[in-house]
């Protein structure tokens, strides 16, 4: 029953012989709970699914409230670049970008470490970390690259919106999957 009193579903366990139940035996409860358990998991996660999708608040029904601080660690002006074309990249797949925490849903920070690469080149790694409300993390968007040294020590342009633009749908991949379990 939900607080208001309404049955929201039932399930029927396998019948159990009276003269074992009237025992009252451990191995008989044990075996009543063990076989009733993936039904009631079920009836569960159906109630909350139908309750979600009926909450006018939930993800599943408006789109997600986003804050995106400054990235750090980038060299050039890639802290500032990255953070302006993910602001501007996860409108385009339904988020609303906020300016300010209090409302938000998620806090996608971007993290970026360059070093040493393969065949004299720079490897960068971006992470894109989306953490809920309660800072908890949600999941993580991890994008490498190896580029010519000293290629991004000043300005990322086209660079920052490609890697804007690829990072934003597994951002989005990231919040879907947390709003399907909420």
């Amino acid at each position: 029953e939900s607080p208001a009193g309404k049955t929201e579903g039932t399930i029927t366990g396998a019948p159990i012989p009276t003269a074992r139940w009237a025992d009252g035996g451990t191995a008989t409860l044990q075996e009543a709970a063990a076989g009733a358990a993936p039904g009631i998991a079920h009836l569960l996660t159906s109630i909350e699914a139908a309750r979600r999708e009926s909450d006018p608040n939930s993800l599943i029904n408006r789109p997600a409230r986003i804050l995106v601080p400054e990235v750090k660690g980038a060299p050039g002006d890639g802290d500032f670049s990255l953070a302006r074309e993910m602001r501007l990249a996860l409108p385009k797949n339904g988020e609303v970008v906020q300016d300010t925490k209090p409302g938000t849903d998620y806090t996608v920070q971007g993290l970026v470490h360059a070093a040493p690469g393969a065949a004299g080149t720079t490897r960068i790694e971006i992470q894109w970390v989306v953490s809920d409300a309660r800072g908890h993390e949600a999941g993580r968007v991890v994008q490498l690259n190896e580029v010519k040294p000293g290629s991004l020590d000043h300005y990322w342009g086209d660079v920052a919106l490609a890697v804007a633009r690829e990072a934003a749908g597994g951002i989005r991949r990231v919040i879907d999957n947390q709003a399907h379990l909420r």
